[in-house]
């Protein structure tokens, strides 16, 4: 009988300016895609027809399937004005893999219709009086809210005209950082938000003249790479930070713990 072995992203697979361009050409991606088909072991994106589209597909299929060979991945190229085709689909949890894991491929829903109004998303630190928003989002998000608000002065949240869309926060300790609760409210995954609220916590991190940033997941260990993390033990994480919550009692033992260098 074979075992099936688990739908894990190779970690190390790319470099750190791999990394940077496969999370550019994932955002260039999403902007250009018109429309996503659900298959029955995947999804069908589609892109204008375009020499600079089957460019960025092919190059994207070549540093996606080093990170996460188990995919399967066809690339249709039709006749002149036929839209370029990407079918990712795999075996048995692919599909649940890819709505979670490669949210920031999907388009969304303006796609249909070109002329409407984007949402606007704003990305700002967490005011006086958002506190219960940001933990009712990361109830939704099935994070843990344990300690967040201890962290409140270095929170950073989405905002759609009042209403919390996305988090993330920073947990600052000697040098080093704690990124935890990067979350996306349900109906506005998709459109690249997590990815801008990684890349802002990173520059808030910078900023703050920290060296390392560390996490904890169990469920994105494709996600973070992207922004040059990289898995290392809870032996070589600091002191300070394996005393945090986060790691001593919000999340289990068998969460990946992840490591960026600034």
């Amino acid at each position: 009988m074979r075992t099936e072995r688990a739908l894990a992203c190779r970690l190390d697979a790319l470099t750190p300016a791999e990394r940077t361009r496969h999370a550019a050409l994932t955002e260039e991606l999403r902007s250009a895609a018109r429309s996503v088909e659900e298959l029955s072991r995947g999804y069908a994106f589609r892109f204008p027809d375009d020499s600079c589209n089957a460019r960025r597909v092919v190059e994207w299929v070549a540093l996606e399937y080093r990170c996460c060979p188990f995919l399967e991945f066809e690339v249709v190229l039709g006749e002149t004005g036929e839209p370029i085709v990407l079918n990712l689909t795999g075996r048995e949890g692919v599909k649940e893999f890819l709505a979670e894991e490669l949210a920031p491929l999907f388009p969304d829903e303006r796609k249909d219709d070109p002329s409407a109004p984007a949402p606007s998303i704003q990305i700002g630190a967490l005011k006086p009086g958002e506190e219960s928003a940001l933990l009712s989002l990361l109830a939704r998000c099935g994070l843990p809210e344990a300690g967040v608000l201890d962290h409140r002065s270095t929170a950073l949240v989405a905002r759609e005209g009042a209403r919390l869309v996305g988090s993330a926060v920073l947990e600052i300790y000697p040098g080093v950082a704690l990124l935890r609760s990067v979350a996306v409210e349900s109906d506005r995954r998709g459109l690249g938000l997590g990815i801008r609220l990684t890349e802002e916590a990173l520059a808030l991190a910078r900023q703050r003249g920290l060296a390392r940033v560390y996490l904890l997941t169990e469920t994105a260990g494709g996600f973070f790479p992207r922004f040059g993390f990289r898995k290392v033990s809870r032996e070589e994480v600091p002191a300070s930070v394996r005393a945090s919550l986060e790691f001593t009692t919000a999340c289990p033992q068998s969460a990946l713990v992840l490591e960026r260098e600034l």
